[in-house]
C-alpha cells in the first residue's frame, strides 16, 4: 500500500496535480483496508469478521455470514464447503446465561440486528461445535432488543461425547456441561423483542435454543435430534422470566430415521407465553437404555409446563410419542434387558402458578399417557377439544399429588388407550381414557361431552388409595368426578 501511494504521488508531481489530489489518492489508498469488514450488504467471508459485526463496534443492520467457508488456523476448520467448524480458541466469557455465566464462541453485542447465512438446503450456511469445552455456540448480551436470527443450520455436534455408546458416556457429558457450564447452541439472555426463523437445528447438546426475555417469538424451525431440549424458555429470579412469548410452526424429531430431543422437545419453564401448531415426534425420549438424562427411569413430556411457568396456553400442536417406532413393551424389569423401555407422555404440567390452558391438541402414541397433570399444577387447568388416543397406559392422567383447584377436562376425546405394562412392574391400573389418582379426585371434572370409548380397560378410573398404592379403581370417586353436563 506505500508502494502504490508513492507512485500515486510521483505521478501527481509530476503533472502538476493540486496537492488536494494528492491527499485524497492517500486516503483512498490507506482506507482499502476497510473492504474487508462486512456488515448490511456486505457478507462476512471470515469468522473474525463476522465477530466483529456481531459486536457493538459492528455497523449495519445484518450480519451475514457466507456458505463459502474459508479455514483458518486456530480459529475454525472447514469439513463440508459451507460448514465453519468452530474451534473455541478465543471464546467470550461471563455471557449471563441462566444459572449463571458461561463462555459464548460467537456474542452478539448490540441490538437491531439481523444474524443469518447464505443459500438454502444442503449449501446453507452451518456453524458446528468443533471442540467440547464450547459452552453457548451463538449467544445475545443480556439487555438487547429487536434481534432476528434467521436462514442458518447450527450443529451441535453433540457425538464429540460419543453419548449414544453407553449411558456412562451420556453421564460424562451431563458433568461437562451442567451448571454454569451450559453447552447450549443458542442463547438468548434477557433479550426483548427477537425472532428465530428458518434455522435447523441438529445435533444439540443440551438446549438447541434457550432464551428470556418478552416477546420472543421462535417459529418455522426445524429440530432434527439432540441430548436434551429443543426450546426452552427459562429464568430465574435475578434476570427474571420470559413474557409474551411464542413458539410456533416448528417441526421438532423425525420418524424416519426415528430421532427427536431426548430430554423433550418444548420447555416452558417460567413466565408466560403461547406453544402453538407444532409438530412434535419421538421427543422425551430418555436415554439408549430408556433412562432420563439424569439416570433416573422415565423421560417427561414432549412439551413440558414446569418449574416457574405461570401462564401458559398450549394449542393446536401435534405430538407423536413415537411408540409404535419403538418395537419395545413397557414390562418389567427395569433397566430393560434387550428392550428399550419408552417412558414418555404429550404434555406434562408440573408447575403453572396462574393457568394453563390447552386447547386443540392431539397427543398419541406415547409410552405412558397423553396428558400428565402434575404434582404443584395451575389454580385451574383446561383440557378443551383435546385428543388423546393410542397412548400405551392411559389417555389422560391426573396425578395424585396435584395440588390444583380444578383439572376440567371439556370435549374432545380420550380413546384406544392402553396396550403396554408399567415399566417397573407396578400393578396399578392401565388402559383408561381418564386415569385420576387419590388425592385428586374432587379437584377433577370430565364433561360428558368427552369421548372416553374404546379403552382398552374402560373410561375413567378413580383411585381409592394414596400414591404407589393404587391397585384398583374406586368404585365411588369424589363428587366432582363422574362425567358432567358441565364443569364449574
Amino acid at each position: 500500500m506505500l508502494a502504490r501511494s508513492a507512485r500515486s504521488y510521483n505521478r501527481c508531481a509530476q503533472t502538476g496535480a493540486p496537492f488536494f489530489l494528492i491527499i485524497f489518492a492517500i486516503a483512498l489508498s490507506t482506507a482499502a483496508p476497510l473492504s474487508a469488514s462486512c456488515g448490511g450488504t456486505t457478507v462476512c467471508t471470515n469468522i473474525t469478521d463476522f465477530r466483529t459485526c456481531l459486536s457493538a463496534t459492528g455497523t449495519g443492520t445484518s450480519c451475514t455470514l457466507s456458505n463459502a467457508c474459508a479455514p483458518v488456523a486456530g480459529i475454525n476448520a472447514c469439513p463440508q464447503s459451507n460448514v465453519w467448524q468452530l474451534l473455541n480458541t478465543s471464546p467470550v466469557s461471563n455471557q449471563l446465561c441462566a444459572g449463571g455465566t458461561c463462555t459464548a464462541e460467537l456474542v452478539v453485542s448490540r441490538s437491531h440486528l439481523t444474524i443469518q447465512g447464505q443459500g438454502s438446503g444442503s449449501t446453507t450456511t452451518t456453524l458446528q461445535r468443533g471442540a467440547k469445552p464450547h459452552q453457548i455456540m451463538l449467544a445475545a448480551s443480556p439487555g438487547l432488543s429487536n434481534l432476528t436470527i434467521t436462514n442458518l443450520h447450527i450443529d451441535g455436534n453433540n457425538q464429540l461425547w460419543t453419548w449414544e455408546n453407553s449411558h456412562a458416556n451420556l453421564e460424562s457429558f451431563l458433568t461437562t456441561c451442567t451448571g454454569s457450564n451450559l453447552c447450549h447452541e443458542v442463547n438468548l439472555n434477557n433479550t426483548a423483542t427477537a425472532a428465530v426463523y428458518d434455522v435447523i437445528f441438529e445435533n444439540s447438546t443440551r438446549n438447541a435454543l434457550e432464551f428470556y426475555g418478552s416477546n420472543v417469538t421462535v417459529e418455522y424451525n426445524t429440530f432434527i435430534s439432540g441430548l436434551d431440549g429443543a426450546v426452552v424458555a427459562t429464568g430465574d429470579t435475578t434476570i427474571g422470566y420470559p413474557t409474551g412469548y411464542l413458539i410456533t410452526g416448528n417441526d421438532i424429531g423425525s420418524s424416519s430415521p426415528a430421532s427427536g430431543y431426548r430430554g423433550g422437545a418444548i420447555g416452558a419453564n417460567g413466565g408466560s407465553g403461547t406453544i402453538s401448531n407444532n409438530s412434535l415426534i419421538w421427543n422425551a425420549s430418555g436415554d439408549v437404555d430408556g433412562r432420563d438424562i439424569g439416570n433416573q427411569p422415565g423421560s417427561g413430556g414432549q412439551i413440558g409446563i414446569q418449574i416457574k411457568a405461570s401462564d401458559v396456553t398450549v394449542t393446536g400442536n401435534t405430538i407423536d410419542g413415537g411408540a409404535y417406532l419403538n418395537g419395545g413393551n413397557m414390562a418389567p424389569p427395569y433397566p430393560p434387558t434387550g428392550t428399550t423401555v419408552l417412558i414418555n407422555y404429550g404434555i406434562e404440567i408440573d408447575v403453572c402458578s396462574v393457568s394453563c390452558y390447552l386447547s386443540g391438541n392431539t397427543a398419541k402414541n406415547h409410552g405412558v399417557s397423553g396428558y400428565w397433570i402434575g404434582a404443584g399444577s395451575a389454580p385451574i387447568v383446561t383440557l378443551n377439544d383435546e385428543t388423546a388416543t393410542s397412548n400405551k397406559i392411559h389417555g389422560i392422567i391426573v396425578d395424585g399429588e396435584s395440588t390444583s383447584k380444578g383439572v376440567l377436562i371439556e370435549g374432545g376425546s380420550a380413546t384406544n388407550n392402553g396396550g403396554w405394562k408399567w415399566f417397573n412392574g407396578s400393578s396399578d391400573p392401565t388402559g383408561y381414557g381418564v386415569f385420576v389418582q387419590a388425592g385428586a379426585n374432587d379437584n377433577t371434572c370430565v364433561q360428558s361431552n368427552v369421548t372416553l370409548s374404546p379403552n382398552t380397560s374402560g373410561a375413567i378410573c378413580g383411585i381409592a388409595g394414596m400414591n404407589g398404592n393404587e391397585k384398583t379403581c374406586d368404585p365411588s370417586p369424589g363428587t366432582n368426578y363422574y362425567q358432567k353436563s358441565s364443569c364449574p
